[in-house]
């Protein structure tokens, strides 16, 4: 069993959920859910981030468990993971750091 699907496995268990349960939460099948779980199969960034909203994981947790090292989630202002920001988390590196550095400026401008 792989780390990504032990983790997995462990909190969908503490959770009193089955693999089809979890399946029909995050839109596949429990078969795939059974095989992500086995380390057979990995899933998608999509799918690991539905899976990770599910279970209500740090999405960063299950993407550096699965050895998705190139993506990076930025928490927006209420500390909630959105899609959005997971787009934000495919950007080149050098323009999310761009980003990252215009956003406080942009906040005081737009407060005052």
């Amino acid at each position: 069993m792989s780390q990504l699907g032990d983790l997995i496995r462990r909190t969908r268990q503490r959770k009193g959920w089955t693999q089809d349960e979890l399946a029909q939460k995050v839109g596949c099948k429990g078969s795939y859910i059974a095989r992500i779980e086995k380390g057979r199969q990995r899933g998608s960034e999509e799918l690991l981030f539905k899976i990770a909203k599910a279970l209500d994981l740090n999405p960063q947790r299950v993407f550096t468990t699965a050895g998705i090292t190139d993506v990076v989630f930025v928490p927006t202002e209420k500390s909630v993971l959105t899609p959005e920001t997971y787009e934000f988390g495919k950007l080149d590196p050098k323009i999310r750091r761009l980003l990252l550095e215009l956003a406080p400026i942009l906040e005081k401008y737009l407060e005052s």
